[in-house]
């Protein structure tokens, strides 16, 4: 149906390591390949959270043309996950910030731009204390305000 009629779908995709191992031995494939598969990724298709995405998952989503709305405060709220943006825009996804105010504190979006920042801060710098400092940072990860406001001014219009 989406397809026949062109209808936008906005969904949640790999948002949390439950969803995606659920879906992968449900389905043995990713949630992003499986909505590939049901004919729901396309230009017209806007991506919640999508934190778990393979490699492979960003080709996809890329071909596709289909968008992501980054979720900062939710992700780290509720997932305790910190979606891999600079990957995704080093990969010329399509992204835009999103409030998700079902799992935040604020629809603003200058705020969820701060969160943005701070988010890809914590990916760069490490997050998981189990590991050693040295071994559980992302080099490269940071973005800076200006990119974070790019992304909730014209990244979200353009994935709408």
């Amino acid at each position: 149906m989406a397809t026949q009629h062109s209808c936008h779908v906005q969904t949640r995709c790999s948002e949390s390591d439950w969803e995606h191992h659920y879906v992968l031995q449900r389905l043995a494939k990713t949630d992003t390949q499986a909505l590939a598969d049901f004919g729901l990724l396309n230009r017209h298709t806007v991506l919640a959270h999508s934190n778990c995405m393979t490699d492979t998952d960003m080709q996809l989503v890329r071909a596709s043309g289909a968008g992501i709305a980054h979720c900062p405060l939710s992700n780290r709220y509720f997932l305790d996950s910190v979606f891999p943006l600079r990957r995704a825009l080093g990969k010329s996804l399509r992204v835009g910030l999103g409030t998700d105010i079902a799992g935040g504190h604020s629809a603003a979006i200058f705020n969820i731009s701060h969160h943005a920042v701070s988010s890809s801060r914590m990916l760069e710098s490490g997050v998981e204390t189990s590991i050693k400092a040295e071994s559980r940072q992302i080099p490269g990860s940071r973005i800076n305000f200006l990119e974070a406001f790019y992304l909730a001014t014209a990244g979200g219009a353009d994935v709408l």
